[in-house]
């Protein structure tokens, strides 16, 4: 999301590094990017100041939407089949886009994705890692004070017996190789492209 309070111009700009960040930067994507900056600015809010409501979240949706077939067609659609992954946005946290970029990229990657969504309760992650006997079980967490619940994850796997059956993924902008390290986690991703490579590597 776009603080409501930016121009513009430094939206597009930003946007535009949020494409190469994710490493999905083709000019077809503007499409997806301008309908973000959009709903953004319409939403009036600034999320260095309060976390966005519910509406404000679930806003982009549309636009993970119209980005999926520009990355589908980028990457020739899907390669060999992988692994299942868990992924969803942690318990307390209701932003959605990147976990939404990381998760498509997986899928189109050949990766089984099981999508909990956002403000993901612990226990459901444990869950549907012991139903589905996931390969990869993948947090984000945008907001600093929700990185706790990262931690919570990685001792509920392990009280549930299945720890070590699973690699976990963490990301998001708060998150970093150093708290990976301090919690446990298996792998730290720094971008979408970079989840999709560290997925493989992990269920080879």
């Amino acid at each position: 999301m776009i603080p409501a309070n930016i121009s513009t111009n430094n939206a597009i700009g930003l946007w535009r590094t949020n494409a190469v960040y994710f490493n999905i930067g083709n000019p077809a994507i503007a499409r997806a990017g301008m309908m973000i900056i959009h709903q953004s600015k319409s939403s009036k809010t600034n999320l260095a100041v309060r976390p966005a409501s519910d509406s404000e979240t679930s806003s982009p949706t549309p636009a993970v939407e119209l980005i999926t077939p520009v990355l589908e067609e980028q990457r020739g659609g899907a390669e060999e089949k992988h692994g299942g992954v868990v992924i969803g946005t942690i318990a307390g946290d209701i932003h959605t886009i990147g976990k939404d970029i990381v998760a498509t990229m997986l899928k189109i990657a050949g990766f089984e994705l099981y999508d909990l969504g956002r403000d993901v309760a612990i226990e459901s992650y444990v869950n549907k890692a012991k139903e589905v006997d996931a390969d990869i079980v993948a947090s984000s967490a945008l907001m600093t004070p929700t990185m706790t619940e990262q931690l919570t994850l990685e001792e509920q796997l392990k009280e549930a017996g299945i720890r070590d059956k699973v690699k976990t993924m963490i990301g998001c902008a708060p998150v970093s190789q150093k708290w990976a390290d301090e919690i446990g986690a298996d792998i730290y991703a720094e971008n979408a492209a970079d989840a999709v490579k560290k997925a493989k590597e992990a269920v080879k």
